[in-house]
C-alpha cells in the first residue's frame, strides 16, 4: 500500500504477480472489453457507440487458466476512461458456467455506494433482466444490502438451492464483497469500485469467490 506520496505495486502488478504464481497465460483471445465484462455493465448503448462524444478508452490486463477453487476462466482488470464520461475500474474473473446449474440467470448486486451503474448506459439487448421479468431475492439485511434477482418464473425451490444459508452466509463475511452474475451461459465474478489503492488479497479473492459462486449455481451447499 502506498503511504505519504509512496507507492506500492499497481493493479497489473498485482495481477502479474498472481498470474506466476497460479501458472496463468495471458489471455490474448480476448479482444473487445464486452467479452470481459458483465452483461449488466456493458460499456456503452447503441446511441453512445455512435455519438461524437464517445471518446472513452480502455485498458485491459488479462490472463486465463485454473485460479484458487479449482475453477478455470479469465481473470483481469479493466479500467474505462474518457472526458465525457465516469471512470471505472474493474477486477473480473470470467468463466463458463457449469452445465448443471439449477437457475438459468442471476444477479446479485454487491453493496457499492450509489450502486451498480455502467459507462454510457446499458445494452438493454443484453441486460440480464428486461422489465416485469425479473424476482429479488430476499436476503437479510445483516448481508451488507446485496441485492438478488432471479427470472420470474424460476422454481422456487431452485432458488431456494442456489440461495442456500451457507452461500448466503458467506456474502455476508467475506472481505472484499463482490457482485456475480450468470448470464448466457457465463458467469462473472466482479468488483466495481472505485479506490486509492491496489490490494494483493483482491485477486485469491476473486478465484475463490468464482468457485464459491459456480457451486452454488449447481445448488451445492455453502457454494462447494
Amino acid at each position: 500500500m502506498g503511504l505519504l506520496g509512496a507507492s506500492g505495486p499497481s493493479s497489473e502488478e498485482l495481477l502479474d504477480q498472481f498470474a506466476v504464481v497460479h501458472g496463468l497465460v495471458p489471455a490474448a483471445e480476448v479482444n473487445e472489453v464486452d467479452d470481459l465484462l458483465p452483461r449488466s455493465c456493458q460499456v456503452v448503448d447503441a446511441h453512445q457507440l455512435h455519438s461524437r462524444w464517445s471518446d472513452y478508452a480502455v485498458r485491459r490486463h488479462a490472463y486465463r487458466g485454473m485460479l484458487p477453487g479449482g475453477v478455470e476462466g479469465v481473470i483481469a482488470h479493466v479500467e474505462i476512461f474518457g472526458d465525457e464520461i465516469y471512470s471505472d475500474v474493474f477486477d473480473i474473473v470470467r468463466l463458463p458456467a457449469p452445465p448443471d446449474v439449477v437457475l438459468p440467470i442471476i444477479e446479485i448486486q454487491g453493496p457499492f455506494g450509489g450502486g451498480l451503474k455502467a459507462v454510457g448506459g446499458h445494452r438493454t439487448a443484453d441486460v440480464p433482466f428486461r422489465m416485469g421479468k425479473a424476482r429479488k431475492v430476499s436476503l437479510p439485511d445483516v448481508h451488507r444490502r446485496h441485492k438478488a434477482r432471479v427470472a420470474r418464473t424460476d422454481d422456487p425451490a431452485a432458488i431456494e438451492a442456489v440461495f442456500n444459508p451457507g452461500f448466503v452466509g458467506w456474502l455476508a463475511t467475506t472481505d472484499p464483497p463482490f457482485c456475480f452474475e450468470l448470464f448466457d451461459g457465463w458467469m462473472t465474478v466482479f468488483r466495481l469500485e472505485h479506490r486509492p489503492e491496489p490490494e494483493e488479497r483482491l485477486y485469491p479473492a476473486l478465484g475463490d469467490a468464482a468457485a464459491r459462486f459456480a457451486g452454488a449455481c449447481r445448488g451445492l451447499p455453502g457454494g462447494h
